[in-house]
């Protein structure tokens, strides 16, 4: 769930600590146990979708399906442009910074939330 926020709310950044047994400590001790278990099926997923890749490209398929499972073989592609385009673009980026500095373009945030669990020492 995200909320948006006037660009004032996100300058002042307040720290504080639960204990796991309070209200609001539960859920945080829920959502740690539950990143764990999706970081350990993303690294299970990600192997398995290595093999299956794998075998798609071995075998030149491009679609498999498994009872309800459908996998499909996909390309993205990873654009390189030529210095000329870079240095527009570049010219842009600069155009956009300095039109944020002066108050001419409009900020909208969206504020949410980033788990992380530190490992431990």
């Amino acid at each position: 769930m995200t909320t948006s926020l006037t660009a004032p709310a996100l300058k002042s950044k307040r720290v504080k600590s639960y204990v796991p047994g309070g209200k609001v400590g539960k859920h945080l001790s829920r959502a740690q146990q539950l990143k764990h278990q999706i970081d350990e099926l993303t690294a299970q997923l990600t192997t398995e979708r290595e093999f299956i890749l794998q075998h798609m490209v071995d075998t030149g398929t491009d679609r498999m399906e498994c009872g309800d499972l459908q996998v499909q073989r996909r390309v993205t592609h990873k654009w390189t442009y030529s210095p000329e385009l870079a240095r527009e673009m570049l010219n842009i980026r600069e155009k956009q910074k300095w039109e944020q500095q002066q108050g001419k373009a409009l900020d909208s945030p969206v504020v949410g939330i980033a788990l992380v669990i530190k490992a431990k020492k």
